[in-house]
This record gives C-alpha cells, structure tokens and sequence, in this order.
C-alpha cells in the first residue's frame, strides 16, 4: 500500500513533507517498473538504465506486459480506469473482455491473458489462451482480487484483499504452452490478504493474520512472533515475514522475520524505520533498504554485505539486484 504523508504546519509555518522513497513495482531481466509516490508519475526502465516511458496517473495498478518495461495498466481497487498498455512510446487500449468493469492481471497477447471481471453475469476469473479457447470462473469478488506470480512468472494465486469476504476461495494457476490454466483446487481464503511466492518449486506465504505456508493440502499456519503478518518476500527456500506500524510519536517500525520453507522463524530484526524488503529467489539472501542504506541479510540474518545510497531494491528471477538510488537512477548488478 502507498501511503502519501500531507505537508504538516508548526509555530514557524509549513513544514514540508519528507519525501518518499520510491517504489520498485516489478522487475525482471529485461526491465523495471517504478513508481514515484512524490510526483505520482509511474516509469518504465530498461535493462541498461535507460528510462523508456513515463505515466502520470492516479487510481490505477500496473503489471509487466510479455516482459518489463513493457506494461499493462488497470484501474486498481476502488476505481475504474479502461486497461490499456505502454510498450515505449506507444499507448494502446486493451480489450479482453465485453464486460464493462474488467481489470486485466495478466497480459502476454489478446489471446494470452487473464482478467478480473464484473458483469451481469457476476464476478469472474477469465482465463483467453492462444488457441482460442477461454475459460470463466466464478469468484467471490472482482473488485478485491488480487494476483500473485512466482517470480518467473509461470505459477500465479488468485487471492483477495479483504480477509472477511464471504464464500471467498483462493485459485491456484500454472502456464503452459498455451497460456495460463486454473487448477481444480481451491482453498479458503478467509483471514489472508494478500501473499508472495518464490521462484518455481520454492514456498507460496500467504499474509494477513499470523499468515500461512500453503501446501499441496492447504494453507498451514506460520511460526513466527509476530501478532499479524502484514507483507512477505519469498526466496529459494524461504523468505522473511514483515509487519509496520507507528509508534506513539508517528515514527514507523519494521519487524522482519526470516522463515524457512515451512514457515518457521529462524531470525528476526526489527528497524526504527519504513524498510523495504526484497529476497533473491535463486538463494537465501534477503536484502532490507532503510535509511539510504541497504544491507544483505543471510540464512541466518547476518549481515554478509552493505552498500549505501540505495533508496529501493529488488532481486530479478534470475538472482540480479537492482537498485535505485537517491536521484532515482536505476542500477544493476550481481547479488
């Protein structure tokens, strides 16, 4: 969640609003999607840096389209925006579906997506796959859906943002050939908001309440201290579980715990700060920003290496780490 802080006033007039950190939306070997919470202007970068396009735009969710920074954007939870793409330079509307109220959560061609949608029909998942066939399943709600990929993009979840909506079943997706496919399993979704999956064969965390390691039977409840798991970042063979709040003053805290594949805790660290957290899928390393600084964090929590003048990170499917620094320039390099 973005959360814009308003300028505050004193005894000796405005004071002026910190700025934000910006936000590393999506990102893989080819690019990366950014987003600027000061200026609301959401950007697309390429592999060698070099910024590609630029969105001014308000109520909307953004996705990599067939590869990043090639982009599909929807309106997101509690409004409505017709979906189109960015590819450079190049604006195009997007139109998977006939039903009014569509948001699209995957996008790789017109015959190779998947939406959200609501129509007089009720809410539904809509699966379109290259040789033309498409397939439609109810769900308890468009407007709260909310799609998790793997980071190789090849196995997604189909969860929902609010934990008490009723009737309420999680959707499990893999790709083939073809496109996506839905599996016939479903799990309650009940108390989970949202959740993150490592790279192909590694953990799926769910969050919201203590949070969850789903397996092949269900979700199994975490181990961990913390009273509800807010976020999560998922690795090779685990992740860490984060949590924020505020202090009586209006500081932010981050509590961080790294968990092993089966969703018990192995360490814990707990920062005066709004930290970001990213964790390589291709090993155990979790790297945490605050401060301007980033620090990468093994299997055990050690520190095993820092650098400074970081604002955002995150880890490619491939195990790269790219960076933004204080003038938002993008950066990449090994772990």
């Amino acid at each position: 969640m973005l959360m814009i802080m308003a300028t505050a006033c004193s005894a000796n007039g405005p004071e002026t609003a910190p700025t934000l950190p910006p936000v590393v939306l999506a990102v893989s070997s080819t690019g990366v999607l950014l987003y600027d919470p000061n200026t609301e202007v959401f950007s697309g970068y390429a592999r060698d840096g070099r910024r590609l396009w630029t969105e001014s735009r308000t109520g909307v969710e953004v996705r990599c389209a067939v590869q990043c920074p090639d982009a599909v954007f929807s309106g997101a939870r509690g409004s409505y925006v017709a979906p189109f793409s960015r590819v450079g330079g190049k604006v195009e509307n997007v139109s998977v579906s006939a039903a009014d109220r569509q948001r699209v959560v995957s996008l790789r061609s017109d015959s190779d997506a998947v939406i959200v949608e609501n129509s007089g029909k009720g809410d539904r998942l809509v699966v379109s796959r290259t040789d033309g066939s498409i397939k439609k399943h109810p769900i308890a709600s468009a407007e709260d859906a909310v799609w998790v990929e793997n980071p190789e993009r090849s196995v997604a979840l189909l969860l929902f943002a609010d934990p008490e909506l009723a009737g309420a079943t999680m959707l499990r997706l893999t790709r083939d050939a073809g496109g996506w496919r839905a599996a016939d399993s479903r799990w309650p979704a009940n108390g989970y908001w949202g959740g993150c999956m490592g790279a192909q064969g590694g953990p799926a965390f769910l969050t919201g309440g203590k949070g969850a390691v789903l397996s092949e039977s269900g979700p199994i409840p975490l181990r961990s201290d913390l009273p509800q798991v807010g976020e999560c970042v998922a690795g090779k063979n685990g992740g860490a579980l984060i949590s924020r709040w505020m202090d009586g003053r209006g500081k932010p805290h981050t509590s961080v715990r790294g968990v092993d594949a089966l969703g018990r805790q192995t360490w814990s660290r707990d920062l005066q700060a709004e930290a970001g957290v990213t964790a390589d899928p291709t090993s155990a390393t979790i790297a945490v920003v605050s401060h301007g600084r980033l620090e990468l964090l093994d299997r055990n929590g050690k520190v095993s290496g820092q650098r400074d003048d970081v604002t955002a990170a995150r880890f490619t499917e491939t195990g790269q780490l790219v960076t933004v620094n204080r003038k938002n320039e993008v950066n990449w390099s090994a772990p």
